[in-house]
């Protein structure tokens, strides 16, 4: 899951001292600037990941692991895959902002409750029990880093555009290709999933750009 985060997890360390020194400067501009780009950048990325756990969850884990168990829980915890890389990222951004305290309590705060639910829920629901543990936990941590970030920075984040729109596009574009893909019979699980890959990003790309919800300002800010 969380393997496609790779690229925001260099981008946001690279990032700390580049917000810390324009903190330092008193350049909130550029801070302000860069948040907005980063978060909308996570939101882009982390939906249409999602969407491909989401409908090829069971074809992984059949894949990778050889085991329905697994695939099922790929399934299951997709939709928390935007929560896990948005909460990783502003973490790694409020360090720069020298918010290393919060972030340590918000960690102990995390820790805490995911023991206790995992004392009480485990024994009693089991898997779905582990499986409310992560959603709850990852929604607490990623609602707490998000608000102090956006509070820290005064960084504005459109929803419509940082995440309505990558939301529905993503889940359109993964079913469609799914359905597309699904006619063709044959298909090992690994030729399934590249070409899955391959269609649901190359038209999602597009979505976006047509959209405006990429534009060539994000591109050069991060080629940058």
């Amino acid at each position: 899951l969380f393997f496609p985060s790779t690229l925001l997890g260099a981008l946001s360390t690279l990032l700390i001292p580049e917000i810390s020194e324009a903190r330092s400067l008193r350049r909130h501009g550029v801070v302000r600037g860069l948040i907005e780009e980063i978060i909308r950048l996570t939101a882009l990325i982390s939906f249409i990941f999602a969407a491909v756990f989401l409908v090829c969850g069971y074809r992984i884990g059949n894949l990778l692991y050889k085991s329905a168990d697994v695939g099922f829980l790929l399934t299951a915890l997709s939709p928390i895959v935007p929560l896990m890389y948005l909460d990783s990222v502003c973490d790694g951004i409020l360090k720069g902002l020298d918010q290393q305290l919060f972030t340590f309590r918000t960690a102990i705060i995390d820790s805490l409750l995911r023991i206790g639910m995992i004392v009480f829920m485990l024994p009693r629901w089991g898997i779905w029990g582990f499986i409310t543990v992560m959603y709850i936990s990852n929604l607490l941590t990623c609602l707490l880093n998000v608000r102090r970030l956006l509070k820290c920075s005064n960084a504005h984040i459109p929803l419509c555009k940082n995440f309505i729109i990558p939301l529905l596009s993503s889940l359109t574009i993964v079913l469609l290709a799914d359905s597309f893909l699904s006619v063709i019979t044959h298909l090992t699980d690994l030729v399934y999933i590249i070409l899955m890959c391959v269609v649901s990003l190359t038209a999602y790309t597009t979505v976006l750009f047509v959209t405006k919800a990429v534009d060539r300002d994000l591109i050069l800010t991060f080629k940058k």
